[in-house]
């Protein structure tokens, strides 16, 4: 009893030193050393010697220090000291602690393993089972969990049979619709790669008799068709047979050369009206002026502007008065030298 109050009376003679005389270095490290020399005297414990004793790093003392672990440690300046049975309460509470932890270790090894044993009991499946049932790899089986519905008991998962078993034939048949999926592109890939090639070589077939396109036969009649017979597709072209040439130019000479009454039979009635009082269409105007169809066009849109009766749109057809095309006739034929000069 009387060491102990001794030791806290150097203790307490330490702090009022460094307290009263805050400034005086000199005076806070003679008392300090003066504490520290009086408290080993009594039997106290340097920082080395715990270390030696505990088998331990001066960190480590530090850290149990700071913790509060290493009963009745007194720090004094920048130094700690220890009691002289402090290392013997130390290890018999690292004991203690040790046996709680282990305790408290064992309680729940028990309880994971009475819970293990009762998922065991209702069927379900371990990790490895599952691994072993699917054929997967652990990251597939991770990614997958919340959808197998895990139950984790400790550090390990157990699966429902039924639910691995619905989501083992869902993988399966989304599996087999994707096989199924993959193949049938692949069938229409080869078959349109065959249909290719069957109109490419078609193609050749055909340009080597001579067959034209479109833009070939108008080319060499002059003037665009809006309509040519037997034509035949190949993949994504019209081809035509070689006499189409012939027969185009036929048919242009044929309508163009036929009378007017022979070509008004196809017209509807109002327009066949109109035809057979004198009015001209649209191909007649353009065949007696020579003018192309923008020519006319412009000249009919310049007649409907200023309120023309000569001009009238019967049944979808533009019809024209012949005193109209007239005055075009002499219009066109005064401003021609002009056009002439100004090119």
């Amino acid at each position: 009893m009387e060491q102990t109050t001794t030791n806290t009376a150097i203790i307490q003679t330490s702090s009022e030193v460094s307290a009263t005389h805050p400034r005086d270095q000199r005076a806070k490290l003679k008392a300090r050393t003066d504490a520290r020399a009086a408290l080993k005297v009594l039997g106290w414990l340097t920082t080395q010697q715990v270390v030696e004793r505990l088998g331990v790093t001066s960190s480590r003392v530090t850290q149990l220090c700071a913790k509060g672990q290493i009963p009745g440690a007194v720090r004094v300046g920048e130094r700690w000291l220890f009691p002289a049975d402090c290392i013997e309460t130390y290890l018999k509470a690292r004991v203690l602690r040790a046996e709680q932890r282990q305790a408290l270790k064992d309680q729940h090894r028990l309880k994971r393993e009475a819970k293990a044993a009762e998922v065991k009991a209702r069927g379900w499946l371990s990790t490895d089972d599952v691994l072993k049932m699917m054929g997967v790899s652990r990251v597939t089986l991770a990614r997958n969990c919340k959808q197998l519905q895990g139950m984790q008991v400790g550090r390990r998962l157990y699966f429902d049979p039924a639910v691995v078993a619905a989501f083992q034939a869902n993988r399966e048949a989304t599996r087999r619709e994707k096989i199924l999926k993959r193949k049938a592109r692949k069938a229409e890939r080869e078959a349109r790669q065959t249909v290719t090639q069957q109109n490419a070589q078609k193609k050749e077939e055909l340009r080597a008799l001579g067959w034209l396109t479109k833009q070939e036969i108008e080319a060499r009649v002059g003037q665009k068709m809006y309509y040519i017979a037997n034509g035949k597709r190949v993949g994504r072209i019209v081809l035509y047979p070689p006499d189409s040439v012939e027969a185009m130019r036929f048919a242009l000479k044929r309508h163009t050369d036929a009378p007017l009454e022979r070509r008004r039979w196809y017209y509807p009635d109002e327009v066949r009206t109109m035809l057979e009082k004198g009015w001209l269409t649209a191909t007649d105007v353009r065949r007696e002026l020579s003018i192309t169809p923008e020519l006319l066009n412009a000249l009919r849109t310049a007649a409907d502007a200023t309120g023309a009766e000569g001009v009238q749109r019967v049944d979808g057809r533009w019809l024209f008065d012949p005193k109209v095309v007239e005055e075009w006739r002499r219009t066109l034929k005064t401003s021609k030298p002009e056009r002439q000069m100004g090119h």
